[in-house]
């Protein structure tokens, strides 16, 4: 269930935001798990190498957790058959 984090999605899917919270009370978006990954460019689903596309798995602003990086989207995919795991970067 979606309590204490926002969540979005239908059919039982599920996106959950991850936030910073800061002194001000107010809060950062630094990312999401689950979902369909919000790409900034086009889709760059990866391959296994194995052959198969990976799952993807989340996503997180660079710039949320450094503040000397420049716009950055790092997107975290895993393969359900090899456990491999890889990382794709785009930028703005």
């Amino acid at each position: 269930s979606c309590q204490d984090v926002e969540c979005y999605g239908d059919d039982g899917k599920y996106s959950y935001q991850l936030t910073e919270h800061k002194e001000d009370y107010s809060f950062e978006i630094m990312g999401y798990l689950g979902g369909v990954a919000p790409w900034w460019q086009y889709p760059e689903t990866p391959f296994c190498s194995c052959g198969r596309l990976m799952f993807y798995v989340g996503y997180l602003a660079a710039s949320s957790v450094r503040d000397d990086v420049p716009d950055i989207g790092i997107y975290a995919f895993h393969c359900e058959d090899c456990a491999r795991s890889t990382q794709v970067m785009q930028m703005t």
